[in-house]
């Protein structure tokens, strides 16, 4: 069974014991053999990129995965106006493919109008990643 399937028919059916880890006093899903987190304030990393194409970059970290969310800030409306929070964006099995992916999303956010701009800008945000990535 697909593990979404799985968890759904878990939280319709109520989880069986074996579905269900104790870490630390919280509570995890067993989904296909995984334990998983759902929390990021339990993240292991937590490095701020800066911002690349309009959005804010923070990378993350759980058990399994090296995420990389996008840091909002709540509206005016909301309970706790003002407040930054993450929004998970992508996940990597790597560090090197998350990296990949910020170099990508620069790439597609350049406004570059030629060759030698676009290499420039490749160039700039490696080396600002490289900066908060020094001392891992």
């Amino acid at each position: 069974m697909h593990w979404f399937a799985r968890w759904i028919w878990n939280e319709t059916n109520g989880l069986s014991g074996r579905d269900v880890a104790e870490k630390n006093g919280k509570t995890y899903l067993d989904l296909k053999g995984y334990i998983k987190s759902a929390t990021l304030e339990e993240s292991k990393m937590r490095i701020k990129i800066g911002k690349i194409g309009g959005k804010e970059y923070v990378v993350t970290s759980d058990e399994l995965n090296i995420i990389l969310n996008v840091k909002k800030k709540r509206g005016e409306e909301s309970k706790n106006p003002g407040e930054e929070y993450l929004v998970p964006d992508a996940y990597f099995s790597t560090l090197t493919d998350c990296i990949q992916y910020l170099v990508e999303a620069a790439v597609r956010a350049s406004t570059a109008s030629s060759l030698t701009k676009l290499a420039e800008d490749i160039a700039e945000i490696k080396k600002t990643i490289k900066e908060k990535l020094k001392g891992l």
